[in-house]
């Protein structure tokens, strides 16, 4: 499974009116594939998916399935910054998650 397909699995698995932030992103794709994507893969991706008219940006690094009526939107893409930041509440949250379990055994 390519990586683009990762991500729109990801936001397939929620409701269409649901959006799904880059950080539950990079949760999916790691439970789902034991992997985190890098900057380039997330910010290609989510690029590609837009332009190809299967999800839309809701909010700024909120995306959801695209339904019908939906208008055209061009990405307002991705910064390093953006991608750093993400990539570092999800290692939060995966660590605080890992602990509780540890603290539970």
């Amino acid at each position: 499974m390519s990586y683009d397909e990762l991500i729109l699995e990801a936001i397939s698995k929620r409701a269409s009116v649901e959006v799904v932030s880059l950080v539950e992103i990079l949760w999916y794709v790691d439970g789902r594939n034991k992997t985190l994507l890098n900057y380039d893969e997330v910010d290609g991706g989510l690029r590609r998916l837009i332009q190809d008219k299967r999800i839309i940006e809701a909010d700024h690094l909120q995306y959801r399935v695209r339904s019908d009526g939906d208008e055209d939107r061009s990405f307002s893409g991705l910064n390093g910054l953006e991608y750093e930041a993400a990539l570092t509440e999800y290692r939060r949250q995966f660590f605080a998650a890992y602990s509780a379990l540890k603290d539970e055994a």
